[in-house]
């Protein structure tokens, strides 16, 4: 059988997918209109990325109503990165005093 794919993300970009259409769109998305989505393009499995947010509840629960498969992407993890608070500090790192140069 033909696999199709349905990509929604902010930006439009060229996916690199045979029979792949791209759906842009900016959340928040309501449960009903998740539920409309999921059954007028027919998806049969969800996969996501684990945004870490309360923007993909209504997307999930709409898979669960619907008994779709749902595969989770996680996060990569981050490298422990220097936090500043305020922009002269920012850009005291960026000049190097804050790096030790």
């Amino acid at each position: 059988p033909q696999h199709h794919y349905l990509v929604r993300s902010v930006d439009r970009f060229e996916p690199g997918l045979p029979h792949c259409r791209v759906l842009t769109a900016r959340g928040p998305f309501k449960l009903e209109d998740e539920r409309t989505l999921l059954q007028r393009e027919r998806i049969e499995v969800l996969v996501s990325k684990n945004a870490g947010t309360a923007g993909t509840v209504h997307k999930l629960r709409a898979a669960r109503e619907l008994a779709l498969p749902v595969i989770m992407v996680q996060r990569p993890e981050l490298p422990e990165a220097r936090e500043v608070s305020t922009v002269e500090q920012a850009l005291a790192w960026l000049h190097g005093s804050e790096r030790g140069e």
